[in-house]
């Protein structure tokens, strides 16, 4: 049995990651959970992004689809309108479920796809993770997978997938667009 859940946000961080991992000998099983991710349409087409991924390159992956906009939205405006507090609750939402599911399924340790993106905060993720981790009784593990970017662009190509140009938050999709 692998040793890790590895949070799945989205086929392209995944790509990269998953080639990381399997070179340091990290046996995992992904799980997909992000009810984040807005419009629906972009909800539905990173998690089909990540099925034809998964038909391409076969793994296990658990599949937590869960879309409730209002749920989410309302949570997230009410620990702040912008910045790192909503991103806090993001991680956190996400990331608690994370690792109680791996607490629950017998595994050693959890982490996410997330840490691939330059567009997150790496401390602010850590942070968050870390204290999940010590709360849920399960071991987080952290590495740095940025550098890995021109890789899954290529693998994305290669494989013909999508690759989204925001993090998945309707609001975050809201400040690209704002002048600043």
């Amino acid at each position: 049995m692998p040793d890790m859940l590895l949070h799945i946000c989205c086929a392209p961080c995944l790509a990269y990651t998953r080639e990381e991992l399997d070179g340091m000998g990290v046996e995992f099983t992904g799980l997909w959970y992000n009810p984040n991710v807005h419009p629906y349409q972009e909800y539905k087409k990173r998690l089909e992004t990540l099925r034809k991924y998964a038909s391409l390159r076969p793994m296990d992956i658990i599949f937590r689809d869960v879309y409730d906009v209002g749920k989410w939205l309302e949570e997230a405006l009410s620990t702040e309108k912008t910045g790192k507090k909503r991103c806090e609750f993001c991680y956190r939402s996400r990331l608690s479920l994370v690792a109680r599911e791996a607490k629950a399924g017998g595994f050693k340790r959890f982490s996410t796809t997330l840490l691939f993106s330059r567009h997150q905060d790496h401390e602010l993720l850590r942070m968050v993770a870390s204290e999940v981790a010590d709360a849920e009784g399960i071991e987080f593990f952290y590495h740095d997978f940025r550098d890995g970017s021109k890789r899954s662009l290529e693998i994305c190509k290669e494989l013909d997938i999508y690759r989204q140009n925001y993090c998945g938050c309707i609001l975050s999709e809201q400040e690209r667009f704002l002048v600043k």
